[in-house]
């Protein structure tokens, strides 16, 4: 039998084909509080209003979807700093100056750093706003090289601040960049880094940096961090900058500009209720499909279609446990639960779930390394009042953010094969 054999027959009574229509359901409300960027198709970093949905595209142009994320602020004041707002330490090394060449979001605000001697060139930084002394921050800047071999993200230039020192670098002498943490001060409080391709040659490069270490604490009350800089430089070289961001958190998030204080961009929030959703939803049985990418890394569970605990469909997405988890009502079973070769957050995932009000649940994690279908029996019974894309309700009753691309979401009135929940997922 062919995997088109395995498809339903049956028309989904709900379909939100969020990365093909690049536009919300009518019947959904979505709001956000402020504004916020996304990459359109041609790789542009445009600006949302406020309550204006994003989809979003990745560097290639590929379309990822709805775009939903919680509340960050960029603690730069100056997400684009004019040469003259850097400080340098010792003679400088290199000169930063105004570039023609075109930014992410299609402006010419880029800044071009031009080598001017053989060495290490650490002696710029920029100072910033308070920042936690706990727990994690994401410090991030758009990168394209012209001539560089090799560019350092870092602490303080005197290797004895904020940071502890810690440092990764970038490696753009082979066909395509890299970057790899350095050796810190102590703890290594460098705890991931990362480059995200963008088109024109740009790459979001980020560090996530664990303040809670006591090596990273600022000796003297110092507030700065070094900009980007040439590791054993040669005079001439060059490479270009732009939008630079602190965020408290533990992944990087959408570009936030910032032009002379912190910005915060609120949390996107999309439900449907009422009429809206009773008019596709049956109360007895039904599949739910989605596909949809994590920003959460591994070890940070994020969740997609949700609501409160008692009255609720929802899925929750575990990266560092290898499981989806599909929760109907207060009962839950988990798909692939601790299985080898679940994708990684930076992957798209899909899952197939079903439900029948004798409390039979099922689930289907995705078909990346054939993972069975997995039933359970619950307490069924179970009213379901709301579609939440975000935010949802923890466990503890508390309201948390959901950070995600939503690429599609289909609902069917019926309980599914376990054989189409599989091909749904292919």
């Amino acid at each position: 039998m062919t995997i088109r054999n395995l498809y339903p027959d049956i028309r989904p009574s709900l379909n939100l084909d969020f990365a093909n229509s690049k536009r919300l359901d009518s019947r959904i409300t979505f709001t956000r509080a402020s504004t916020g960027t996304y990459t359109d198709e041609s790789g542009i970093i445009r600006t949302a209003a406020a309550n204006e949905a994003r989809f979003d595209h990745d560097g290639d142009g590929n379309s990822l979807g709805l775009l939903i994320e919680e509340s960050r602020t960029n603690l730069r004041p100056y997400s684009n700093p004019i040469p003259s707002q850097f400080n340098s330490l010792s003679s400088p090394k290199t000169t930063i100056a105004p570039s023609s060449t075109i930014a992410p979001d299609g402006t010419a605000t880029a800044l071009v750093h031009t080598c001017q001697v053989t060495g290490n060139t650490t002696e710029y930084f920029l100072s910033y706003a308070a920042i936690p002394t706990t727990g994690k921050i994401v410090v991030s800047v758009f990168i394209k090289n012209v001539s560089a071999q090799n560019v350092r993200l870092s602490g303080d230039p005197s290797n004895q601040g904020y940071y502890g020192g810690i440092a990764s670098t970038i490696d753009f002498t082979g066909s395509v960049p890299t970057i790899s943490k350095n050796t810190g001060v102590g703890t290594d409080p460098l705890i991931e880094c990362g480059l995200i391709p963008y088109p024109n040659g740009w790459y979001k490069a980020y560090q996530v940096i664990d303040l809670s270490i006591s090596s990273v604490t600022p000796p003297n009350g110092q507030t700065r961090a070094s900009v980007p800089t040439f590791v054993n430089g040669s005079s001439g070289e060059q490479f270009l900058s732009w939008g630079y961001s602190i965020e408290a958190g533990s992944f990087p998030t959408s570009y936030i500009p910032t032009s002379g204080s912190t910005v915060t961009r609120s949390a996107d929030a999309a439900s449907m209720t009422g009429t809206n959703f009773s008019s596709w939803y049956n109360s007895s049985e039904g599949t739910v499909f989605a596909k949809f990418k994590s920003q959460y890394p591994d070890g940070e569970p994020t969740t997609i279609f949700t609501g409160q605990i008692t009255n609720t469909i929802r899925i929750f997405v575990f990266t560092n446990l290898n499981r989806a988890l599909l929760q109907y009502g207060s009962t839950g079973v988990y798909s692939n639960n601790g299985a080898s070769g679940y994708p990684a957050a930076s992957d798209f995932s899909s899952a197939a779930l079903f439900y029948t009000d004798d409390g039979t649940n099922s689930s289907f994690g995705g078909s990346f390394q054939g993972f069975p279908v997995v039933s359970d029996t619950g307490t069924g019974g179970v009213t379901v009042s709301q579609l939440k894309l975000a935010p949802f309700t923890g466990a503890g009753g508390a309201s948390q953010a959901s950070s995600a691309h939503l690429s599609r979401l289909t609902y069917y009135p019926v309980r599914l094969p376990d054989a189409t929940l599989q091909a749904l997922t292919l």
